[in-house]
């Protein structure tokens, strides 16, 4: 056993410093002066009240591993303050042991006032920040923290060796039996080795202030504001801006330069299920520049309007990637670390370190991992001959991960899949922190790294001939013991299934692999909701987890919604002659229709929903990575958690029992990013086969709610665009590019709340937000048919009429400058003489005419033309 430990380790050294090879930047700084945080540093304090001013310990209490004494030499004012001191590192378990101070409160009511401020000084020899709390403590009509202990919770950033003013917004805490204000801070080891042991951290003059709050809850735009996207607008893209009760009739805009009007139209008055809104449309203007919306005596801050908007997210996307980087030391944030994790299987041990760091909190999963390096080579494919650097940015990154996928296989279809890290280890082998994972044996897990080492050989095939054949050696290996352990066919497997089947079978030529994905693709179409539904709001399109129909399909906090539709459109690109063709046409078609007829519940900021619940469902556990499928875990899940029922209720009602709801049902996990992502980047794949630029352009503007077009007006992004909040960083340090978890909800309601706590998990940094956010963006702004500055499509005019009962006449015409053989393919209709072939008149004008008749009126019919490569939908 020692002899396999110690070479398995000689290995992972070496590739270790293979990897190392790729050098790291200097990481971007955010711009201080566009954060939320200078709009709370200069707001004006109408009034405020002394909570303690530190003079005295007579209020207060510590706790965990912290001691606590009066200090009269680090002052901020009067004559003392409070000195905390405690460890930086910890010996084992996961979760983390705490130092706290607390200054008791007596049931004081703070009703009166909206925000907290105080003052905090860290001293540490090396470090340049660390990250503490402020939680506060209510005992009134709702208590705090409330069973998941999120409300009444604040991390914050505090540099070192110098005073740090502390600001914490509580519009909506109750606060009307305060008990408690404590600062306290999660011990999670030495980032840098060669630091001190402890940390001190002063605290002085905690008080209560009444300012003008940032807007928290709701569908409206905050007063004042203009929500747009802030990285701006593709030329060709519709151009939207929404806001609310500003006295105009129309809108200018200004060239953000020489502040000359370019461009003005009247105010459009959007009446909503969520109340009106006045929208102004600017889609005819396409002329490259900089630009402000002048509305009002409102100008907002500058946009672009290009096709290049979305590359500085681009690069400080990559820029979050190096910062996350596991297993190699990041300047200013941690040294080469966790090198003494590792994965067991039977004798075998492997260092688990390298790829990236999932989260905040240091977590790593293959779940998140595998999907960035999907998303990354296939963007670097799409740049190559565009642009090298962002070429060679992208394809270095993906390699980081990509090792580290390779090197946690055991063989035999074990692997390591999850390690809930949390905390920086010493990097000593032998000692008390070392963390240890039991390999598994799993079907999804299989099937995904099939996916994504499939996915890689493919790229590298003729870039990289070493690394392409471990990757195919690796990828057939992890595919035939993901399909040996098949137990049960169901969407959430089948889509990677699929997907890998046939990057396998190009790799390989072996006809097993084009079966297998023909199979399965046929379980995601009998798990499609492709009849109309008999509700009061009949809809169709939507995926059940399985052929069974028991439960739709959804994710949470992960979204993966775009396996099943990249699974169908691979196999319309590679077997376009296939009899099953127009099934898998199809099943996509039908699932974007099924996104943007529900994505109008939400107008006028569109933003996709997430799912349909019915309010007597039965539960049943999710396969993929962390979801937590609602209530799996109950069998009688009305006892344990009544508010399922009224989070359901509170959405739209389709009848039936059945409710559509914007955000979904959820507890702990909340944050909506990863899941609306993932959906808009099934909604481009579909939009690109069909040439479908409403649905590119509805893609985009989930993009577009991330940068700013959101009832709050603020980037989600750190460090990009404008009023973007701090995050919930725990352990990496403020990462420009970093994508929060998302926009969630307060309580039960459906109602969009983005609170100024920086708090897991709303507020956190999560690397699937992130890179779904990448993936999105390759694929409205980067593929064959990227919504540009033309809107024309061949001059392709397409009708349908009705000529008898059941009867439609298809017409489509256009113009072509020789003879074409077009057939028409149909689901749910039957085509007589499908195959016409006519040659242009002497205008070069083409017109073709079938006669179809509908099968059944319980669901839609699709008809697409088809010529070669040209595919044609009639609309």
């Amino acid at each position: 056993m020692k002899r396999r430990y110690i070479l398995i380790l000689i290995i992972f050294i070496s590739t270790q410093l293979i990897i190392a090879q790729s050098k790291i930047k200097h990481l971007k700084q955010a711009d201080y002066k566009n954060s939320l945080q200078y709009i709370w540093d200069n707001k004006e304090v109408f009034d405020s009240k002394t909570i303690d001013n530190c003079e005295s310990l007579t209020n207060w209490q510590f706790g965990g591993l912290a001691s606590m004494i009066l200090c009269d030499t680090i002052v901020e004012e009067g004559k003392s303050s409070i000195k905390l001191s405690f460890p930086v590192e910890y010996s084992d378990g996961r979760e983390y042991p705490i130092a706290y101070i607390e200054n008791m409160v007596k049931g004081e009511n703070w009703e009166d006032y909206n925000r907290i401020s105080t003052s905090i000084y860290v001293k540490h020899e090396s470090a340049k920040f660390i990250y503490l709390s402020l939680e506060l403590k209510n005992k009134g009509v709702e208590k705090v923290p409330n069973r998941f202990k999120k409300n009444g919770r604040h991390y914050f950033k505090a540099e070192t060796n110098k005073w740090n003013r502390v600001l914490w917004e509580i519009p909506a805490i109750p606060r009307d039996k305060v008990t408690g204000l404590a600062v306290v801070y999660l011990i999670k080891g030495k980032a840098l080795k060669n630091s001190g042991d402890s940390i001190t951290v002063f605290a002085d003059n905690f008080e209560l202030q009444k300012v003008k709050p940032n807007y928290e809850e709701g569908w409206q735009v905050e007063n004042g504001k203009v929500a747009f996207s802030h990285n701006g607008y593709l030329c060709g893209s519709e151009k939207i801006a929404l806001t609310n009760g500003i006295e105009a009739n129309e809108f200018s805009i200004v060239n953000s330069e020489t502040k000359q009007v370019v461009f003005t139209n009247k105010i459009e008055v959007n009446k909503t299920r969520f109340g009106d809104f006045q929208k102004l449309n600017f889609s005819e203007f396409k002329e490259e520049g900089e630009y402000q919306i002048s509305i009002g005596n409102i100008l907002t801050r500058p946009f672009h309007i290009s096709n290049n908007i979305w590359e500085r997210s681009i690069w400080n996307n990559l820029n979050f990637w190096k910062a996350e980087r596991c297993g190699e030391a990041v300047n200013g944030i941690h040294d080469k670390c966790h090198q003494d994790v590792f994965a067991v299987h039977g004798t075998d041990t492997i260092f688990v370190n390298g790829g990236w760091h999932d989260a905040g909190d240091l977590t790593q999963m293959i779940y998140n991992t595998g999907d960035a390096i999907v998303t990354m080579l296939e963007f670097a494919e799409k740049v190559e001959s565009k642009n090298e650097e962002l070429y060679n940015a992208l394809v270095d990154e993906a390699k980081w991960g990509l090792e580290w996928m390779l090197k946690t296989r055991f063989g035999k279809g074990y692997r390591h899949t999850f390690g809930g890290i949390s905390k920086y280890t010493d990097g000593i082998i032998g000692t008390n922190d070392d963390i240890k994972f039991e390999a598994k044996k799993l079907t999804y897990e299989n099937f995904l790294s099939a996916m994504v080492i499939s996915n890689a050989s493919l790229f590298f095939e003729k870039r990289d001939e070493e690394l392409f054949n471990k990757c195919k050696v690796a990828a057939i290996e992890d595919w035939r013991f993901a399909s040996e352990g098949i137990t049960e066919l169901n969407v959430e497997l089948c889509g990677n299934a699929t997907i890998a089947s046939i990057n396998l079978f190009k790799l390989t030529n072996d006809s097993l692999y084009l079966n297998k994905a023909i199979e399965w693709a046929d379980v995601l179409i009998q798990s499609q909701q492709q009849d109309y539904t008999d509700w009061e709001i009949p809809l169709n399109g939507f995926f059940y987890k399985s052929p069974k129909h028991e439960q739709i399909l959804r994710y949470n906090p992960i979204g993966n919604d775009q396996a099943p539709i990249i699974a169908l459109n691979n196999l319309c690109k590679l077997l376009p002659n296939h009899p099953n063709w127009i099934e898998w046409y199809t099943a996509i078609a039908l699932y974007a229709e099924y996104i943007k007829e529900t994505a109008k519940i939400s107008n006028p900021f569109e933003m996709i929903p997430q799912s349909i619940y019915n309010v007597d469902e039965i539960h049943k556990p999710s396969i993929y990575g962390l979801q937590q499928s609602t209530l799996a875990k109950y069998k009688k899940y009305e006892e344990k958690e009544p508010q399922y029922k009224e989070q359901v209720k509170s959405g739209l009602p389709l009848g039936k029992g059945n409710y559509l709801r914007t955000f979904p049902v959820w507890y702990s996990h909340r944050g909506s990013a990863g899941i609306q992502m993932a959906q808009a980047k099934g909604l481009a794949v579909a939009s690109n086969l069909r040439n479908d630029m409403e649905g590119l352009n509805l893609a985009t503007k989930q993009l577009e709610w991330i940068v700013g077009r959101n009832p709050f007006a603020q980037s989600t992004i750190y460090g990009e665009g404008y009023d973007f909040p701090p995050m919930y960083f725990a352990s990496s340090g403020t990462i420009v590019g970093a994508i929060a978890c998302g926009i969630q909800t307060h309580g039960n309601s459906d109602v969009p709340n983005w609170p100024a706590s920086a708090c897991w998990n709303y507020k956190e940094i999560w690397t699937h937000t992130t890179s779904r956010y990448l993936w999105l963006i390759s694929e409205v702004a980067y593929s064959h048919n990227p919504i540009s500055d033309s809107d024309e499509s061949n001059n392709v005019l397409t009708s349908k009429r009705i000529v008898g009962d059941g009867l439609y006449q298809i017409q489509i015409s256009f113009s072509k400058d020789n003879e074409r053989k077009y057939e028409l393919l149909g689901y749910n209709i039957i085509v007589n003489k499908p195959y016409k072939t006519i040659q242009p008149d002497e205008n070069n004008k083409l017109v073709i005419s079938w006669e179809v008749k509908v099968v059944s009126n319980n669901k839609p019919w699709v008809a697409v033309v088809k010529s070669n490569d040209e595919i044609i939908e009639i609309e």
